[in-house]
């Protein structure tokens, strides 16, 4: 009678544990519904040599402006990706072009290219590692993966890599937009 007792006491405090875990963690099967909603953040990027701030903006899929802080050869860049073309404008310079003529090398167009890719319904691996959330693919672009870290406990992106591009991208001041 007591090993029983004792057994579902130990039932018990195991159920009440993944209740507590499960409501201060995103269900993983929302991760990528979260990422289609708009957002801002600082981000702080390195490239190879290259190190870069810029501000991300992400109103929809398929919409998302980029306005760069530093380097100072690329202050108040801004470069508007929608579905159909691309906008960059600086300093008084304006041009547009179709999305896929813009390198896929290009630090814009990897960041962004990268979180779409993460919306994915398919292809995309989610996984809770070291109280991070771990969304892990392919970009549709060049098919190198990415890794992107989220807190799951507010769904604010943290950190965004692709290795084989030696791209790394660190979110601060993360906020979602209301619609």
């Amino acid at each position: 009678m007591k090993r029983i007792v004792a057994i579902l006491a130990a039932a018990l405090i195991v159920a009440t544990s993944l209740a507590a875990c499960s409501k201060k963690h995103m269900p993983k099967s929302n991760i990528t519904d979260e990422l289609t909603r708009p957002f801002e953040s600082t981000v702080s990027i390195k490239y190879k040599d290259i190190d870069a701030t810029a501000k991300i903006a992400k109103q929809a899929p398929g919409y998302c402006k980029i306005t760069f802080a530093s380097p100072e050869a690329l202050q108040d860049m801004a470069i508007e990706f929608t579905v159909d073309k691309v906008n960059i404008d600086y300093k008084k310079l304006h041009t547009s072009f179709k999305p896929g003529s813009l390198p896929g090398s290009a630090v814009s167009k990897l960041l962004v290219s990268a979180i779409d890719s993460a919306t994915q319904k398919e292809g995309v691996r989610v996984e809770y590692k070291n109280e991070v959330l771990l969304v892990t693919g392919k970009m549709e672009e060049n098919d190198n993966e990415f890794v992107l870290r989220i807190d799951p406990k507010n769904g604010n992106l943290i950190r965004l890599s692709v290795p084989a591009d030696e791209f790394e991208a660190e979110f601060s001041n993360f906020v979602f937009i209301a619609q």
